[in-house]
């Protein structure tokens, strides 16, 4: 009985530690870049209640940074590429595969930007 007990008291705290937010998020592109840099592009489904949102993080050495995030509206009908136009530009690009076949929306950051994912931070305009 002691067991059971230990055991449901074990799983109810376990049950409480909060996941990581990078755990929740789906990885839809990559590119590295050639500073050896990597970009990843990860996608955060915002439930019932909150906005999807794209992330950019920036991968220098191991270590992740997040770079800007983008509000959008999921990924199931879109192909994403990244490209580089500078040393410190990358350019985003989403093409609809569904809906309205070939159109595109594009989003420039910068990848000397640095956000946290509850400071705040301002979502990527649209270059269209």
């Amino acid at each position: 009985m002691k067991i059971l007990i230990y055991l449901i008291i074990s799983l109810v705290f376990y049950s409480c530690i909060p996941a990581r937010f990078e755990d929740n998020l789906e990885k839809i592109a990559t590119k590295n870049l050639n500073d050896s840099t990597v970009v990843e592009l990860l996608y955060g489904g915002g439930g019932a209640t909150d906005i999807d949102v794209i992330w950019v993080a920036k991968i220098v050495k191991n270590k992740q940074h997040f770079i800007g995030k983008i509000k959008w509206p999921g990924t199931d009908w879109y192909k994403a590429d990244i490209s580089q136009i500078s040393d410190s530009l990358i350019k985003i690009r989403f093409t609809d595969t569904l809906h309205w076949k070939g159109t595109i929306t594009e989003f420039k950051i910068n990848t000397q930007n640095t956000i946290k994912p509850n400071d705040g931070s301002m979502y990527a305009d649209s270059t269209y």
